[in-house]
């Protein structure tokens, strides 16, 4: 296994049995994902990222199929892309904003006090929706 220590981070080596199989991650990683998108949607995504990131108390942490926002310890904001399709995940609820236009609640919550919204940001309406949301976001965590 000592010859695969070069590999970069893409790159998962299982071994079982004796047999080693290489896995190469990099066509499923956020970095792949994010070529592959529409160049609308790239720019609404790198706004919205500047956006978050603008602010010095949330740092921003990129595994390998989703990027992640975290103030302190806690994470407060997700994106992932599926299918070339762009997904923002804010963590706020309708009771944070005290309204429900703004809000759709994804299926899989189990815990709601870790709830989170999730904007679909593939056009501009979604984009300017996702823009209000992150702002209300960065005020709740800016104390």
């Amino acid at each position: 296994m000592d010859n695969f220590s070069n590999l970069d981070d893409s790159v998962y080596i299982e071994e079982t049995n004796g047999a080693i199989i290489i896995h190469n991650l990099e066509n499923v990683s956020i970095k792949a994902q994010k070529e592959k998108m529409d160049k609308n949607v790239f720019g609404y995504y790198q706004n919205i990222k500047s956006m978050l990131i603008s602010n010095g108390k949330i740092q921003n942490r990129t595994y390998l199929g989703k990027e992640c926002f975290y103030a302190k310890e806690e994470m407060i904001a997700k994106f992932n892309i599926i299918n070339g399709k762009l997904h923002l995940y804010l963590k706020l609820s309708p009771k944070d904003r005290g309204a429900q236009r703004l809000f759709k609640r994804p299926k899989h919550i189990i815990d709601t006090n870790n709830e989170f919204t999730l904007v679909m940001v593939n056009s501009e309406n979604e984009y300017n929706r996702a823009l209000e949301l992150v702002s209300f976001l960065l005020h709740k965590y800016s104390n």
